[in-house]
């Protein structure tokens, strides 16, 4: 490997790591060095961290990298795939055999500042897409969701250029989570479009959602307290309605919350409206990261509001500015 490294030499430069850990990195090595640890008959949570620690190994030359990632991909197709902080994770795409993209469930890509709609095409083959995520690519506009027949989950985080055209693609699909946080071009008018509103769409445009959206996140965008018709009367099935930092009022919020029947628990979370506390200890497997928004919070409220919000179990009394 390159610099000589060894699955030892990487356990000597930090904390000690365990048996299968070490297990994992080696069955890593052999495919960098174009050996066969036998990829077909590793247990599935085996194959997978193989698969993934390769994706994530930082030392290896990308050509090296990539026939390990072919050899492993063919013959033993991923049902997940996360490429996020790598290097080559664009390589990585190109490269998938037909057969990967095909028995796909789960998609993660990003940060990846290159990244554009033709490289997610072949998810067009896809029968078994569930959950797609895409974190910081900021030349993503949508346009690939035309090409999709099926999913479950969208995440969309941080790709500021989708825009109403996202969103009709985005209505076809029968989802149960939409996250476009950091939408910038994300309107009211998009809102109307996401629920088969006619005053903006042609009659061969998208019919009225028969779909239960259970997860919404409109954080970052530009909707306004315009949209709040739309989500009042679509959304009685919602578990989760994020609208941080947008120009929902507090007012807005408190209207939603009781149309819905949602509160807002986490002080930390302005704008967030939850069904439960369970389903908000949950979000953090929904979400990769602290929102960017969570400092503003603290900022936002006076600590005498704070006091009162947690006091209370109820942050509904959010500033306009949070």
């Amino acid at each position: 490997m390159a610099n000589g490294s060894t699955p030892r030499a990487e356990a000597a430069k930090g904390s000690p790591i365990s048996l299968m850990q070490l297990c994992t990195r080696r069955l890593a090595f052999l495919c960098m060095a174009g050996n066969d640890p036998g990829v077909e008959d590793l247990p599935e949570a085996v194959a997978h961290d193989v698969l993934q620690y390769i994706a994530s190994y930082p030392q290896a030359s990308c050509a090296a990298l990539a026939a390990a990632w072919l050899c492993f991909t063919q013959r033993r197709p991923p049902p997940e795939l996360h490429l996020t902080k790598t290097a080559c994770s664009r390589m990585y795409l190109w490269a998938l055999p037909t057969p990967v993209w095909r028995v796909l469930r789960e998609l993660h890509v990003g940060p990846m500042q290159e990244l554009c709609d033709a490289d997610l095409l072949p998810l067009a083959g896809g029968e078994q897409l569930e959950i797609l995520r895409l974190v910081e690519c900021p030349r993503i506009t949508g346009t690939f969701l035309a090409s999709l027949q099926r999913l479950n989950s969208l995440f969309l985080q941080g790709c500021p250029v989708l825009d109403e055209n996202t969103i009709i693609h985005v209505a076809r699909l029968q989802l149960r989570r939409v996250i476009l946080s950091g939408a910038l071009l994300i309107s009211d008018r998009a809102v109307a479009i996401l629920f088969g509103s006619r005053s903006f769409l042609t009659e061969t445009d998208v019919q009225s959602p028969t779909w239960c959206l259970e997860h919404l996140d409109l954080s970052r965008t530009a909707v306004t307290d315009a949209c709040l018709d739309f989500l009042c009367c679509r959304l009685h099935g919602a578990n989760v309605v994020a609208l941080s930092a947008t120009q929902v009022s507090a007012r807005g919020i408190r209207r939603l919350a009781m149309a819905l029947g949602l509160s807002a628990v986490m002080p930390n979370r302005p704008k967030v409206l939850v069904r439960s506390h369970a389903v908000a200890s949950a979000l953090r497997s929904i979400e990769t990261s602290e929102p960017r928004w969570s400092s503003v919070a603290t900022k936002a409220l006076t600590p005498a509001s704070g006091r009162h919000a947690l006091a209370s179990g109820n942050a509904i009394n959010w500033p306009e500015s949070a």
